[in-house]
């Protein structure tokens, strides 16, 4: 199941093994799905926030448990906190840490910066390489895939993303919340970092939106399961939104601290540990 991990950092890890994969098709849109009320107040609010370029603060947990048929589960926890510009097609500019834990407080961290038409990456996931005195590379923001912000399936500051999810999702008034079940495959987007087995793109990703009183995203859990030949893999997911609007200055790091990357090699990688739960 090791296709799978990929999943789980798709921000700095390119998927494992010999496994043929699929991405998500790349052809002509088929016809965008329908969405009915009360499913247009968190639209529009959320497409305000695109237009406008607002920022927001968010903060995620993924846990992913393996669960072979034979032998111990292990698991994995990833983190991936920070602030986000929005703009018309998506992320414009970002400042975000991502930390992958080897024990409750033992973590290896990479800390992008967005900013124009370039990402800066820092953090302890650097130390194993040479950079001198640098304590960033650089590399051209075109190289970070549409999901690089989520660890998670399921990314909200993709503009679609959203009107994908309500369009066949259920509403509860009382919590203010929309929940569905949604196939993989179709919420992967073109060009994804997520690398998974053909047959994987028909797996489910329960989710469940909550609603601010602003209708903006307010939290935001989904849960996977992948069944092979081996065992099981779930992952769960936990994303918290605040400060929707906010208007969040985002700076490049000093010129003498920054080297450039190697374009060839792609965006730095951060290793993931499995241990038992």
């Amino acid at each position: 199941m090791k296709h799978w991990i990929a999943i789980m950092a798709a921000a700095v890890l390119m998927p494992l093994g010999n496994a043929a994969y699929a991405s998500p098709p790349t052809g002509p849109p088929g016809p965008e799905p329908a969405v009915t009320a009360p499913s247009i107040a968190p639209l529009i609010a959320l497409q305000e926030r695109f237009a406008q370029g607002a920022g927001v603060r968010f903060r995620e947990t993924v846990t992913t448990t393996a669960k072979p048929k034979r032998g111990a589960a292990s698991a994995s926890t990833l983190k991936m906190s920070g602030v986000v510009n929005l703009g018309r097609t998506g992320v414009s500019s970002a400042d975000v840490t991502l930390a992958s834990y080897f024990t409750k407080n033992d973590a290896v961290t990479i800390r992008t910066v967005l900013v124009g038409g370039t990402a800066y990456f820092g953090g302890s996931a650097l130390n194993e390489l040479y950079i001198g005195d640098a304590e960033w590379i650089s590399l051209p923001t075109r190289l970070i895939p549409p999901d690089y912000w989520s660890q998670g399936p399921v990314v909200l500051f993709r503009p679609e993303m959203l009107k994908t999810l309500l369009a066949k999702a259920k509403f509860d008034k009382e919590s203010n919340s929309f929940s569905g079940t949604i196939a993989l495959g179709t919420v992967l987007a073109p060009g994804s970092a997520i690398k998974v087995k053909p047959r994987d793109l028909k797996a489910k990703v329960n989710w469940k939106l909550w609603l601010g009183k602003d209708n903006l995203p307010k939290r935001l859990t989904t849960s996977t399961t992948l069944i092979d030949g081996t065992g099981r893999l779930i992952t769960h997911g936990d994303t918290r939104f605040q400060s929707w609007g906010t208007s969040i200055d985002i700076t490049k790091p000093p010129a003498h601290l920054v080297v450039p990357g190697n374009e060839r090699e792609g965006l730095p990688r951060l290793s993931i540990p499995f241990s038992r739960p």
